[in-house]
């Protein structure tokens, strides 16, 4: 996950992301970069397969890369942290819950409930929180 100014990769591909709130996406055909978005309600962005941001309202969308266009997976006000992996994405909520998008069923489903957890991370099928009293644990199917 990147907070503004930043600078992601995502496989082959890499994103630049502005203090205005400007996604760009480095078009190496092109040599240039070319924008994705220039929402300035844009808080957090994660790369994975694919890329995701999430809008202070806690909305949070995906990058359709056939329709070039952002799509908007979830509203959930109580978002306050994404973090992404593979082909998923996860949500940490300001309830301490951790959640996951499943694609196919395009739905969110719990994968942990706990109110000291105050951030996470995500690497291929690990996933991650850290407690509130500095301690890190690993996020089990549930």
């Amino acid at each position: 996950m990147a907070e503004r100014p930043a600078i992601i990769t995502s496989g082959e591909r890499v994103y630049q992301i502005l203090a205005s709130g400007e996604i760009l996406e480095y078009a190496v055909l092109l040599k240039t970069w070319q924008t994705l978005d220039a929402n300035p309600e844009f808080t957090k962005i994660a790369a994975a397969d694919k890329l995701y941001q999430m809008h202070t309202n806690g909305d949070i969308f995906v990058y359709s890369l056939s329709e070039k266009q952002w799509v908007k997976i979830d509203g959930n006000p109580l978002a306050s942290s994404i973090a992404a992996a593979g082909t998923h994405v996860y949500e940490l909520r300001s309830s301490g819950q951790v959640w996951t998008y499943n694609e196919e069923e395009t739905k969110w489903v719990s994968l942990d409930d706990n109110k000291d957890t105050v951030a996470i991370a995500a690497y291929g099928d690990d996933r991650y929180q850290l407690h509130s009293d500095g301690v890190i644990w690993s996020i089990w199917d549930s």
